[in-house]
C-alpha cells in the first residue's frame, strides 16, 4: 500500500540509515522536512520498506543547488526528488511500484529525475520506467565534482 505525508518520522530513519556514508548537503534532508515535497511512503503491514519525494514546480534545479538551468520546462512539471528502500528489502519491486504511483498520479506531467551514473540500479529502474537521459552536469561537495544525470520521462 502506498500513502501519502504519513510515517514521515519512519521516512527519516530510512533516509538516514540508507545515507550515513554519503556526501551531502542542506538540500538532501529538504525533501522530508519540507511542506512543498509530497511525500510518498511504500507500507507492509505497518512497515515503511520505502519512499519517494516529489516537488511540483520548475524551479527544482535552483532548490537542488544544481549548475544549469532548464529552458521552457513545461507548467506542468514535478521533479522526483529522491527514492529509497529500506535496505534489505531491495529488488522486491518497491521502487518501481512508487514510481507507478507517481506516474499514474501525476498523468499529463513531464517528471524530471536525478540520478548519479554510478548508480546503475537506480538508472535501470528509470529507464524501466520509460525515463531517458536528458542532460549531464557536475555538481559540487565542498569543492569535489560529481557526475549527476537529469532523466526525463515525457
Amino acid at each position: 500500500m502506498i500513502v501519502e505525508n504519513q510515517y514521515l518520522n519512519e521516512l527519516r530513519e530510512i533516509w538516514k540509515y540508507n545515507n550515513q556514508n554519503y556526501i551531502l548537503d542542506s538540500s538532501n534532508k529538504l525533501s522530508l522536512y519540507s511542506p512543498d515535497m509530497l511525500k510518498m511512503a511504500y507500507v507492509e503491514n505497518d512497515i515503511v520498506l520505502g519512499f519517494i519525494t516529489v516537488y511540483e514546480g520548475q524551479d527544482f534545479c535552483k532548490k537542488e543547488g544544481f549548475s544549469i538551468k532548464i529552458d521552457d520546462l513545461p507548467e506542468k512539471t514535478i521533479y522526483v526528488w529522491e527514492v529509497i528502500t529500506k535496505k534489505g528489502f531491495e529488488n522486491r519491486g518497491i521502487a518501481t511500484e512508487l514510481f507507478k504511483y507517481v506516474i499514474n498520479k501525476f498523468a499529463g506531467y513531464t517528471i524530471y529525475s536525478c540520478v548519479e551514473p554510478e548508480n546503475s540500479a537506480s538508472i535501470a529502474l528509470h529507464k524501466k520506467m520509460g525515463f531517458t537521459e536528458f542532460n549531464r552536469f557536475e555538481k559540487y561537495y565542498d569543492e569535489k565534482g560529481l557526475t549527476k544525470y537529469i532523466m526525463l520521462k515525457r
